[in-house]
């Protein structure tokens, strides 16, 4: 008599063989488990190796029900044990996507890991807090651009788990770990009002431009935190500090887009001034429509006019005097003294939305903020020059479809 196979004595057990009625009772905590295998095997499946520990220790406590001693029948197997890959690693590699969209980045952290719940949702997790994951679905391996936030989100995530972590790797997220741990001492910032973990250099650049960062000017650094660099300060110091500023210049300060929109039907273009001023916001590069831009240059000459000195500006554009209110346009800048040369004390410059002048180009002057009377179509040139300022206000009621900005309104 043949002896039967461990398959067999499952099927029988969860009735995909015909066995006589009621010799077999599954206990309720096995049959989910016990039939799925069954489905798995009747479908020429065969067992991973812990699927067939696990069966021989659920049938002998049935071999009871079995006509015949089932104990040679563990070790007979029908179909070989399936071998899987149960690798579980974590390396950094190099750009090696080429059928992933998108996978443009020199340095990958690969994730690999067969089929578990558990590492699913330490993926998820890790997805949430990271940027730019890609997912090989051919090879099974998850893809991370490689940068500090997303080494910390996914070694945070999976290191409790007994993946194999390239060492390489995991000091990388050692010492990030400790940074986040430890902010005092790496995070460049202001703390207790002492600019920290910079440069000398760095340090006696932003005091000569700004000060010793006090109450009156920390919102002051934090409104430059990009151009510094700064990436911590004490939150009770700087809301102190946010409080005495006028209502825009704190919006301006908290801005989340580089690009804000300020309608003036809000604010006032007296007020927008006055902000520009009080966050030491100077040198100013102010963009004019090229239609009617006499309008725009009379506002904020006239706003300007008792802060700035008329030879700290200059207007490095002329209008052809086809009409009259060019010819007025022109006439303006001569008789208010606009016509000054640039140079690396003015204060403001005006040009014209639809022409970069070859002066500013020439120029080792350059903007701290720059205002548009009216969201203006630029031309490529203009808007190439401003987008990479950390402070656009564009001044009228909502920004231009041709403007393809994001612009938080204030």
């Amino acid at each position: 008599m043949n002896t039967k196979t461990i398959e067999d004595c499952l099927e029988l057990l969860v009735g995909f063989q015909t066995a006589p009625k009621g010799m077999f009772t599954i206990k309720k905590e096995d049959y989910n488990i016990l039939t799925s295998i069954g489905r798995q095997v009747v479908r020429g499946i065969g067992l991973t190796d812990r699927q067939h520990e696990l069966l021989k220790t659920k049938l002998l406590s049935y071999s009871d029900m079995y006509e015949d001693d089932i104990t040679k029948s563990l070790d007979n197997l029908r179909i070989p044990l399936r071998k899987l890959n149960r690798e579980k690693t974590i390396k950094l590699v190099h750009n090696q996507l080429p059928s992933i969209l998108g996978a443009s980045e020199e340095l990958w952290i690969a994730v690999k890991f067969i089929f578990n719940k558990k590492f699913l949702t330490a993926t998820e997790k890790a997805k949430v807090g990271s940027v730019g994951h890609i997912y090989d679905s051919k090879e099974k391996i998850h893809y991370f651009p490689f940068n500090e936030n997303n080494v910390y989100q996914v070694i945070a995530n999976f290191q409790n788990y007994n993946f194999d972590i390239e060492t390489e790797l995991f000091e990388y997220f050692q010492k990030v770990e400790a940074m986040s741990n430890n902010e005092d001492d790496y995070v460049p910032g202001i703390y207790s009002f002492k600019l920290k973990n910079l440069s000398d250099r760095a340090i006696d650049f932003m005091i000569s431009n700004l000060g010793e960062p006090s109450k009156d000017n920390l919102a002051i650094y934090n409104d430059r935190k990009d151009q510094l660099g700064l990436y911590h300060f004490d939150q009770k110091e700087l809301e102190e500090s946010l409080n005495a500023l006028t209502v825009l210049s704190k919006k301006i300060v908290t801005r989340k887009e580089y690009n804000v929109l300020v309608p003036p039907d809000v604010y006032p273009l007296e007020r927008v001034l006055e902000s520009i001023l009080e966050l030491n916001r100077f040198p100013l590069l102010v963009v004019l429509p090229i239609e009617e831009p006499l309008e725009g240059l009379v506002k904020i000459n006239k706003g300007l006019r008792n802060i700035i000195f008329q030879q700290d500006m200059s207007v490095l554009f002329r209008v052809n005097n086809d009409k009259d209110s060019n010819k007025e346009f022109n006439e303006y800048v001569k008789l208010n003294k606009l016509n000054n040369p640039l140079d690396t004390n003015t204060k403001v410059v005006y040009i014209n939305s639809n022409k970069f002048p070859k002066p500013l180009l020439k120029s080792k002057w350059k903007p701290n903020t720059v205002l548009t009377f009216g969201s203006v179509r630029m031309h490529t040139k203009v808007s190439d020059y401003v987008n990479p300022l950390d402070l656009i206000i564009h001044y009228d009621t909502d920004i231009s479809p041709f403007n393809r900005v994001k612009a938080q309104t204030l």
